[in-house]
């Protein structure tokens, strides 16, 4: 079975798009988890509409605004299937989207994997992502974006077994981990399944994270931190890592946090890159000014 999991705030209107979606898929092995985040819209009485139905079934739960990672966690402890499908509120699914994620979990390439990457659309068939590589089977998801340059928005499932075991750190008074703090820790894992077909058809909205990116940033320093924090160690180019040293301590002097600070093997280029942070500090705040 499949744990769809739907993180939402004040999507009610949105949310039926997808409902609808779910009800039209080929393949009803699944169940659909909904956490929200808060919502002031109404979004937990259409939701028990939706359970009375009894169409489809679903869990529902109700959080105190959090965050989407810490609602990624709640609806990990209540998923009972074998994968964990992250779809959002602005998002819906092509009718066979089940069925092809049951097959290609049946693969015998899949058993050495610990997730499934496969394509993302928009609402107008433009595709999100590059190509995924031919002749690819199994690939770590910094290695798809790095050794064979395929970047962009793509659809990410898990093993449920996977995520139960690890989960977003939860920071006090912030709101946003990106995605990649826990993708990168799960790397170490294993591999993902590459799977070349449209998982996700996907309609940015105007409130939507991408389109509050510098606001979120600024609000959630220790979360980016985090980020490059665990970068400094992965990322093969020294280019490349002196950027993320420099921005961990951007975040380091927006913050006084502790915790979260760098003791890796790159000790010493994270001080010597102080001076670039403390500089990249001032321009954030310079743009928040703004």
């Amino acid at each position: 079975m499949i744990s769809v999991f739907t993180p939402t705030y004040n999507r009610k209107e949105l949310l039926k798009r997808l409902y609808s979606s779910l009800l039209q898929q080929t393949d009803k092995n699944f169940e659909w988890i909904i956490v929200d985040d808060g919502s002031s819209d109404n979004t937990k009485e259409q939701v028990e509409n939706w359970i009375s139905e009894k169409e489809i079934d679903i869990k529902y739960r109700c959080q105190k605004n959090s965050g989407k990672h810490v609602a990624f966690n709640n609806g990990v402890n209540l998923a009972s299937g074998d994968l964990y499908f992250c779809v959002d509120s602005d998002d819906f699914l092509p009718n066979d989207a089940i069925e092809i994620i049951s097959n290609a979990s049946m693969d015998e390439n899949f058993k050495s994997a610990i997730g499934i990457i496969g394509l993302k659309i928009d609402t107008k068939g433009k595709q999100l992502s590059d190509d995924l590589p031919k002749n690819i089977v199994l690939s770590k998801t910094y290695e798809l974006s790095n050794k064979y340059s395929c970047k962009g928005e793509k659809t990410i499932i898990y093993k449920t077994e996977v995520l139960k075991t690890h989960s977003f750190p939860v920071i006090e008074n912030e709101k946003f981990i990106g995605e990649c703090v826990l993708y990168d820790k799960l790397d170490d894992l294993g591999p993902m399944y590459l799977l070349d077909k449209v998982l996700t058809i996907c309609e940015y909205q105007e409130a939507g994270l991408s389109n509050l990116f510098f606001k979120i940033m600024l609000n959630n320093p220790i979360g980016f931190k985090v980020y490059h924090k665990q970068r400094i160690d992965m990322v093969s180019s020294l280019k490349e890592r002196i950027g993320h040293a420099t921005r961990y301590n951007a975040f380091k002097f927006m913050s006084s946090d502790t915790k979260y600070n760098y003791h890796g093997k790159h000790r010493v280029l994270a001080f010597l890159t102080i001076g670039l942070g403390f500089l990249l500090k001032l321009y954030y705040l310079s743009k928040k000014s703004n």
